[in-house]
C-alpha cells in the first residue's frame, strides 16, 4: 500500500509542472506591442478638422484613448479620425500643427534637391507663359518636358536626388530643347549640379550650371557669292543660392539669387509660397533684375573756332559702369496632378 501512495505521489509531483503549463498557457493573454511611440506626442485630425494633440495611452477595435494637456484623456471613435501624424520639429510649431509640405521642391523659379515622392506628377509654370511638368519615378529619378504658351521651345529634363545622410541631399538638372517650328534645327539647354540642406520646413540650396545654345545661321560668302549654314554654339555658366522658412501653417518665405557672371547681370528675388492646399501652390513676389551699364566720361578742351571765338570738344573718354536695378513682379503655381 505505501508503495502504491509513493508511486502516485512521484507521478503528481511529476506531471505537476506540465498541469500548471498547460492551464498558463490557455489563459495567457498575448499583448500586442502597440503602434504608437511611448511619450511621444500625437496630433489627430478628425474628419470635421478638428484637432487633437496630446499622447496615446490606448487603442481598441473601436477608439483611440489620447491624453492632451488642456481635457485630460479623450475616447476618440476611429471611424471619426482622418489622419494620426507624429509631433516633429518639421510639423509642430508655436503650439499649432503644420500639415505636411506638399510643395517642398520648388521655391520661386528654382527647384532644390529634396527626395521626389514617387508616382507623383507635377506642373510647375510661371507667368502661365513656360510650362515644365515634372513625373517622379522613385525618389532619386523624375523625368519631365517643358514648352512655353506657344509651342517653342519644346524639350525633355532630368532631375535627381542622391541623400548623403541626415539633412543633406545632392542632385543634378540637365534640360535640353528644341525651337521647334521657329528654328527646329536650333537647341537649348543647361546642365546643373545642387546641394540642399534642410528639410520641407527650412532648407537652402546652392546650384551651378552651364547654359548652352546652339544656332544655325545664314552667312554670305563673298568669295562664293553665296550663302552658307554656319552653326553658333554659345555656352555660359551661372550659380544660384535659394532658401525657403515656413512661417505659418499656410506660407512660407522664399528667397532667390542668381548670377551669371559672363553676361554681366543678376537676379535677386523675394515672395511668399502659399501652402494651404496640398494640390496647388501659389507664388508670389519680386525680383531685381541687376546689371552693369557702360557709359563714358570725357575731358573737354577749347578748341579755336575759324570763324574765331573757341568751341569745346570732347577728348579722352574713359569707360565707366554703373548698376542698375529694374524690379520685375513674379508670380507662379505649382500644381500636383
Amino acid at each position: 500500500m505505501k508503495k502504491n501512495i509513493l508511486f502516485i505521489f512521484c507521478l503528481i509531483v511529476g506531471f505537476l509542472p506540465i498541469f500548471i503549463n498547460a492551464q498558463s498557457d490557455s489563459t495567457k493573454v498575448v499583448k500586442e506591442k502597440p503602434w504608437w511611440k511611448k511619450g511621444k506626442q500625437y496630433v489627430l485630425i478628425l474628419n470635421d478638422g478638428t484637432e487633437y494633440i496630446g499622447e496615446i495611452v490606448g487603442d481598441n477595435e473601436r477608439e483611440i484613448l489620447i491624453q492632451t494637456k488642456t481635457m485630460g484623456k479623450l475616447y476618440l471613435p476611429k471611424f471619426q479620425v482622418k489622419s494620426i501624424n507624429l509631433v516633429s520639429t518639421e510639423n509642430f510649431s508655436n503650439g499649432e500643427f503644420l500639415n505636411e509640405n506638399e510643395h517642398k521642391s520648388y521655391y520661386m523659379a528654382a527647384s532644390n534637391a529634396l527626395p521626389f515622392k514617387k508616382g507623383e506628377f507635377r506642373l510647375h509654370t510661371g507667368y502661365f507663359l513656360g510650362y515644365s511638368g515634372y513625373f517622379s519615378i522613385n525618389e532619386n529619378v523624375a523625368i519631365g518636358l517643358q514648352t512655353s504658351l506657344v509651342g517653342t521651345p519644346m524639350g525633355v529634363g532630368l532631375k535627381t536626388s542622391f541623400s548623403l545622410g541626415g539633412e543633406d541631399d545632392v542632385g543634378t538638372e540637365m534640360n535640353i530643347a528644341s525651337m521647334t517650328y521657329t528654328g527646329s534645327s536650333n537647341v537649348i539647354g543647361n546642365i546643373a549640379a545642387k546641394y540642399s540642406r534642410g528639410n520641407s520646413r527650412t532648407n537652402f540650396t546652392v546650384m551651378g550650371g552651364i547654359g548652352f545654345s546652339s544656332f544655325m545661321q545664314y552667312q554670305y560668302a563673298y568669295q562664293t557669292n553665296q550663302n552658307t549654314n554656319v552653326r553658333k554654339n554659345d555656352n555660359t555658366y551661372y550659380f544660384n543660392a535659394s532658401i525657403f522658412h515656413r512661417v505659418s501653417k499656410n506660407a512660407g518665405f522664399v528667397g532667390e539669387a542668381w548670377v551669371v557672371p559672363k553676361n554681366e547681370f543678376g537676379l535677386i528675388g523675394i515672395g511668399v509660397r502659399t501652402l494651404k492646399r496640398p494640390d496647388k501652390s501659389w507664388a508670389f513676389g519680386f525680383y531685381n533684375l541687376v546689371y552693369r551699364e557702360a557709359y563714358y566720361t570725357y575731358t573737354y578742351v577749347n578748341v579755336p573756332n575759324p570763324y574765331g571765338g573757341y568751341s569745346q570738344q570732347a577728348t579722352n573718354p574713359v569707360k565707366n559702369f554703373r548698376t542698375k536695378f529694374i524690379p520685375i513682379p513674379y508670380f507662379g503655381v505649382t500644381f500636383k496632378l
